[in-house]
């Protein structure tokens, strides 16, 4: 039978079919393919007629995570009449094992009905193995028996359960062969059934040593530490205000008799001395007011102006600009375009250039007129005004970006603030009054023009590589 999909054919517009892998007995055929946007290498399954409907229900359950698999669903679609599903890179034993077995028979990862109200496929439904130490079957060793195989010295040297690390706050999946991923493995390695999220930011580092547990040392801190500086240093000092006021009193008793002799005839003296430098304090004022406005007379009050300037040098330095916790990729024209770069957008606000979002390759700066724009947004901790904005990037110049403030992720209701292009690593734009005078909860930069990269994304020399979006 001839194959039903001719070399160098691209399907959806992206995945060019290279050459054939494997035909199976029932004809199915294997095909290996690339992703001509990101230059990778991809795997093509078309189905016999017969398997169609299969390959669709497995492809689904593995898509939104159902059943945990050894590869990824990247697209499914139709050349003609011809049905065809594209994954990356896998073996051909793993795409029959996989995707042309029966519905049902792989293992069900869902949690079920008892936690989230919905049912199980059916392969599996109300399917659970209780191990209660007793052997099934003659010769089978017991949990017991297993277990008194070790000793203390075995249980020592035995290796360590797998590290699950943490970095910034999201824990890193333990690898799959050495334990088995779940539903929840998946949602923390950002493979969960729904839509990828950006984590929240911390705005504290987490020391990577913390085991999770903070209760006694936040009591300590709150109460302990507390009541020591309060019973040590705090009392420590008011023992000693009160020993010395004691003691000031004790002199002064003794001295006071003798005191209130002199008190008198120095009364008069006193109060002479007292009027005549409140009158000279009075003059020397007076004075000061005089020759001061005649000086703004002359110099035409620059040193008001001065002033007010300073003074306004000193409130603009005070305005602190709230803190990122999120950044989105907005493309109005198609929603979906790049979004499986969204693993990395948090790299745009990590403070660290040489981490960076890289968006698809283009052959043109119009984004190969398959969108008019592009767009990255910062979500702040709270509502913020803003000064300026600065982007780094790699190997771009040119192009051209518009700056918007908003209160929602969307460009419909934002207020453009300023304009740039890029003429180096970074680059920086003042923004207007819209964004300095009230506060905004998103800063938005739109790419209606691609630079021209010196480094080629998948061979096209147009495109992004943004390290970092600073907002001060």
């Amino acid at each position: 039978m001839p194959q039903p999909i001719s070399l160098g054919t691209v399907l959806g517009g992206r995945y060019k079919v290279l050459d054939e892998v494997l035909t199976t007995d029932e004809q199915d055929h294997i095909l290996g393919g690339q992703d001509q946007i990101l230059g990778r290498e991809v795997t093509i399954l078309v189905p016999s007629e017969r398997h169609t409907s299969r390959v669709v229900e497995n492809a689904r359950a593995m898509a939104i995570g159902a059943v945990d698999a050894d590869l990824h669903i990247l697209d499914l679609g139709q050349s003609g009449s011809t049905t065809y599903l594209v994954t990356s890179f896998a073996a051909p034993s793993v795409i029959t094992e996989e995707l042309l077995s029966e519905p049902g028979t792989l293992d069900d990862d869902t949690l079920s009905d008892d936690i989230f109200g919905r049912p199980r496929s059916a392969g599996t439904a109300g399917t659970y193995v209780v191990d209660d130490g007793e052997p099934d079957s003659v010769g089978e060793e017991t949990s017991e028996e297993f277990f008194d195989q070790w000793d203390d010295d075995d249980i020592d040297s035995a290796p360590a359960a797998p590290e699950m690390e943490k970095h910034l706050g999201r824990i890193k999946r333990a690898p799959e062969s050495s334990t088995r991923a779940t539903l929840f493995d998946r949602a923390a390695a950002g493979r969960g059934s729904t839509p990828h999220k950006a984590p929240v930011r911390d705005t504290h580092r987490i020391d990577p040593t913390y085991d999770g547990d903070n209760r006694y040392d936040s009591y300590e801190y709150e109460y302990n530490s507390g009541a020591k500086a309060r019973g040590t240093g705090g009392g420590a000092t008011e023992a000693l205000n009160r020993q010395a006021v004691r003691s000031r009193s004790e002199q002064s008793g003794t001295g006071s008799t003798a005191a209130r002799a002199t008190e008198r005839k120095s009364n008069k003296a006193g109060g002479l001395l007292a009027l005549l430098l409140v009158l000279l304090g009075v003059l020397a004022l007076g004075a000061v007011l005089v020759f001061g406005g005649l000086g703004n007379l002359f110099t035409g009050g620059e040193g008001s102006e001065d002033s007010t300037a300073a003074a306004t040098d000193q409130a603009t330095e005070q305005t602190v600009t709230a803190t990122p916790v999120s950044a989105l990729r907005l493309v109005p024209d198609n929603p979906t375009l790049m979004a499986d770069q969204d693993g990395t957008l948090e790299q745009v606000i990590d403070q660290d250039p040489a981490t960076t979002w890289v968006s698809y390759g283009f052959s043109s700066p119009d984004f190969s007129q398959l969108v008019s724009s592009v767009s990255l947004a910062v979500r702040f901790e709270e509502p913020t005004v803003m000064n300026q904005v600065s982007i780094t990037q790699e190997s771009g110049t040119g192009g051209s970006f518009t700056v918007y403030v908003a209160d929602e992720p969307s460009l419909d209701n934002a207020t453009e603030v300023g304009q740039g292009t890029f003429q180096g690593q970074q680059s920086t734009v003042e923004l207007g009054d819209a964004a300095r005078d009230s506060e905004h909860q998103y800063l938005i930069v739109e790419w209606t023009e691609l630079p021209t990269l010196t480094q080629p994304i998948a061979g096209y020399n147009y495109g992004l590589r943004i390290g970092d979006i600073n907002v001060t």
